[in-house]
């Protein structure tokens, strides 16, 4: 704010004491007796004896009473406005608000479309034996029906065969099946595969020709599906015994095939 006004002045102090008067100038002589005349005139007044030398200063009075205090000022006028203070620094992140309240349960979702049938039937049947004994030619027995798809869709298959011999063979041998499916406007695919071991499987020790078949087939409807094996000896090795195939497959009716 402002500086307030001067206050008043204090009082004068009191005046010092005054001087000593000076000492009395020296009487002039004594005039000779005049003859006694006649009653003369007065005498003119003697002059007048020169002024006493100025007195020394007196001493200094004592100082005066302090003044009182003088009124407190009246307010100054406001002050201009201060520059604009710099950016404080960034506040401390505020603690997580509560979590909201749950949403309403949303509407229900249409109905997805109907997916693939799954499996329908699926079917354990047997493959009737097939019987090979030649010893200078090639053989290929009959085919032999073990399945039927009689209802219109598609069917994955498996088929297991294990051959066995009645006599001891160690012949090199060349023996096969095949696999077949019967039937208008059918799509048939099949893979097969064989081996050939001494081992004791099914309870029976010896060597044994085994074959694993898998496949699938699609049959439109009114056209019954027959599927079919053979096995065959390429060079004739299988005498002077039999080799006897025979085994189960697994067919199976799915929604559809890839």
């Amino acid at each position: 704010g402002l500086t307030g006004s001067v206050g008043a002045n204090g009082t004068n102090g009191t005046n010092g004491v005054d001087g000593n008067v000076g000492a009395a100038g020296v009487q002039g002589a004594t005039g000779s007796t005049g003859l006694t005349g006649a009653a003369g005139t007065n005498g003119t007044n003697g002059v007048d004896g020169s002024v006493g030398a100025t007195g020394s200063s007196g001493t200094n009075g004592t100082n005066g009473v302090d003044g009182n205090f003088g009124t407190t000022g009246a307010t100054g006028a406001t002050g201009l406005q201060g520059a604009t203070g710099l950016t404080g620094s960034v506040g401390a992140n505020g603690t997580n608000g509560t979590n909201g309240v749950d949403g309403n349960v949303g509407a229900t979702g249409a109905q997805g479309s109907v997916g693939a049938p799954g499996f329908s039937n699926v079917y354990w049947v047997p493959v009737p034996v097939m019987r090979l004994s030649s010893s200078d030619s090639t053989q290929i027995t009959s085919w032999m029906n073990f399945g039927s798809t009689s209802e219109a869709g598609s069917y994955t298959f498996q088929v297991i065969l294990d051959g066995t011999f009645s006599t001891v063979n160690t012949n090199v041998l060349s023996v096969g099946i095949e696999i077949s499916a019967g039937g208008a406007n059918t799509f048939f695919h099949s893979q097969i595969m064989e081996s050939d071991g001494s081992c004791f499987v099914n309870g029976v020790e010896g060597r044994h020709i085994q074959f694993i078949a898998i496949g699938t087939i699609t049959t439109s409807a009114g056209a019954p599906n027959l599927l079919k094996v053979r096995a065959f000896d390429m060079i004739g090795n299988t005498a002077p015994g039999t080799l006897s195939i025979e085994g189960s497959a697994l067919i199976t009716k799915v929604g559809s095939i890839g």
